[in-house]
């Protein structure tokens, strides 16, 4: 009974990624300039949802929406200071001791919360922390392209499908 509901909640992201207008993952073709078979040198990444409502549960996205940035950039290279796909969050109305099971991270339609390369850190108080940050940044970087990014807030003792009470998305792009 678990594993179907874990399933299902894994589907439901999954699900909620895809609709943010995620991808396979794959790099996009490089853009071409009208009448021409070159690809153009640079590209402004597809904004075609508003910008994230931040506040809430989630403060801040990292990259930023919208925004250019290297893969050296989208590297944990200390553990203290994690970075990658990043959000920044406030366990306000949510604490107790599975605060940080909340809080979901989706990467071009696929979650990324229990991968390889999940890190928290980034707490403002180690005993009773009120805010924190969560970043998946795999060895290597984030691979260059467009990305479409999600993150929710979802109490996870919830099993009756209720609404996450919070989702936002993104887009950004990483240039290699």
């Amino acid at each position: 009974m678990i594993r179907v509901v874990a399933a299902a909640v894994v589907t439901a992201w999954v699900s909620m990624a895809t609709a943010c207008g995620g991808s396979s993952g794959a790099a996009p073709a490089a853009a071409r300039t009208a009448g021409s078979a070159t690809p153009a040198a640079t590209r402004t990444p597809n904004l075609g949802s508003a910008p994230p409502r931040l506040g809430g549960n989630i403060m801040k996205v990292t990259p930023a929406h919208g925004s250019r940035v290297t893969q050296a950039s989208t590297r944990t290279t200390d553990p203290n200071k994690p970075s990658g796909l990043c959000i920044d969050v406030s366990f306000a109305g949510i604490g107790g001791e599975n605060a940080l099971m909340w809080f979901r991270l989706v990467l071009d339609a696929s979650e990324v919360t229990v991968a390889p390369g999940i890190t928290w850190g980034g707490f403002d108080n180690p005993d009773a922390p009120t805010r924190g940050r969560l970043c998946y940044a795999p060895p290597g970087g984030l691979q260059p392209g467009l990305h479409t990014a999600a993150a929710a807030v979802r109490d996870p003792n919830d099993i009756s499908n209720a609404p996450a009470m919070q989702i936002v998305s993104w887009v950004f792009e990483v240039l290699p």
